[in-house]
């Protein structure tokens, strides 16, 4: 995992030239077999009606398979280098896209957005509050219904029918990873005209203070995961006592302890001296609350 950490290159691409980060090879090909198999069992039942894709959210407690990619041996370092230690997952979803009909109804619908919701709305902050990653297990090519990435994230959300001219679409083979924070602007969909469903799971990480976006309706894995993933499931949240500062009851989303963040001692361990070098946030022991 060490050899995967954020590179300065990266993260140029990420925050100054693109807003969003491919990380080919991300997912071994046993793995994105075992992904398929979970993601054809949960929308076996196709699209609704008037629908052209299948959206499944909350789905980290419906199949263990995805709880391997919320931290992704090649993937989950990069996240630390772009929010830090004190994360968890904020929202996850299956996204499944059939081939459209030849005959289907014209405009396209795009649907052009920033993730988020009212967070893009309420905080106008140049750096990502929220980073989703979509891992994808089909191979996408340019007819078979790839997302639409705008490189600019200061460019205005264009009509939900139209396709701008720098509109860059995310041709990806399966077990490709991409990184893209919550100011970029892409498509919710684009037609799939080739003879293969797309299929790709997102994951959307963010501040363990921001709500989550579904459910995550899955605390009955808090026996079986790893410290690490208790933290990003959201299970380890604790209260401070009548010591800090003379006030009980705060949450250690806002001030976390040690128990609240696993993952602090986790990247130290892993990266040794040089650990702030590959972290957004200090490592110093002053981060953390004594009590």
């Amino acid at each position: 995992m060490k050899e995967f950490v954020l590179t300065r290159d990266e993260r140029d691409e990420f925050f100054a030239r693109k807003g969003y980060l491919v990380v080919p090879d991300a997912l071994s090909p046993a793995q994105v077999a075992r992904m398929r198999e979970a993601v054809d069992r949960l929308t076996e039942d196709g699209p609704k009606p008037g629908q052209l894709t299948i959206n499944v959210a909350d789905i980290l407690g419906k199949d263990d398979a995805f709880l391997d990619l919320i931290d992704c041996p090649r993937v989950f370092p990069k996240l630390w280098g772009i929010l830090g230690w004190n994360i968890w997952v904020q929202h996850s979803h299956i996204v499944v896209t059939p081939p459209i009909a030849e005959n289907a109804d014209e405009p396209f619908q795009y649907g052009w957005h920033r993730d988020g919701g009212a967070i893009n709305r309420d905080v106008q902050l140049g750096a990502p509050l929220l980073v989703k990653v979509g891992f994808y297990l089909s191979d996408v090519t340019l007819d078979g219904g790839p997302t639409l990435m705008i490189d600019d994230p200061n460019a205005e959300i264009p009509p939900t029918t139209a396709r701008p001219a720098n509109a860059r679409p995310l041709v990806a083979k399966a077990g490709t990873a991409v990184l893209f924070g919550n100011r970029t602007i892409h498509s919710l969909k684009s037609p799939n005209k080739s003879r293969e469903t797309r299929r790709a799971v997102f994951i959307q990480y963010g501040y363990r203070w921001i709500q989550p976006l579904d459910r995550s309706s899955h605390d009955h894995l808090a026996d079986r995961v790893n410290a690490v993933r208790r933290q990003l499931l959201g299970l380890t949240t604790t209260f401070t006592n009548e010591t800090y500062k003379g006030s009980e009851g705060r949450s250690g989303r806002f001030v976390p302890s040690g128990d609240d963040v696993p993952l602090f001692f986790f990247i130290k361990e892993l990266l040794g001296a040089d650990a702030d070098e590959y972290v957004a946030r200090s490592l110093a022991p002053s981060e953390l609350r004594a009590c």
